[in-house]
């Protein structure tokens, strides 16, 4: 049996593994309160950026499947209310993670 390259379970998967759940990504886990907004965003971007990858290997159905999804950081509310009432910390931080951005909208 070998392991396979971008997850690391062993080949070959059974006919049971569940594509669907391996691909789910992890609750938010909570920050460091001493952590910086844009430290936090730049992290969860790619993380965000890594998570699609390995969804989009995992679902290409070939003999390997992505990495396991990671957690995001959770964003706390106090953060939140600031980028939505302070246009300028929004344009600093940069591009902000597709769930932050629903509840922005």
């Amino acid at each position: 049996m070998a392991t396979l390259s971008r997850c690391g379970l062993m080949a070959p998967l059974p006919r049971s593994f569940d594509c669907v759940a391996h691909a789910k990504r992890p609750a938010d886990r909570s920050a460091p309160v001493d952590m910086e907004i844009e430290d936090k965003n730049a992290e969860n971007v790619a993380i965000k950026a890594a998570n699609k990858t390995s969804i989009t290997q995992t679902r290409v159905g070939s003999l390997d499947v992505g990495a396991p999804s990671k957690a995001m950081w959770a964003y706390f509310e106090d953060e939140v209310a600031q980028l939505i009432h302070a246009p300028e910390l929004l344009a600093a931080v940069g591009p902000l993670p597709l769930p932050l951005l629903k509840v922005i909208a």
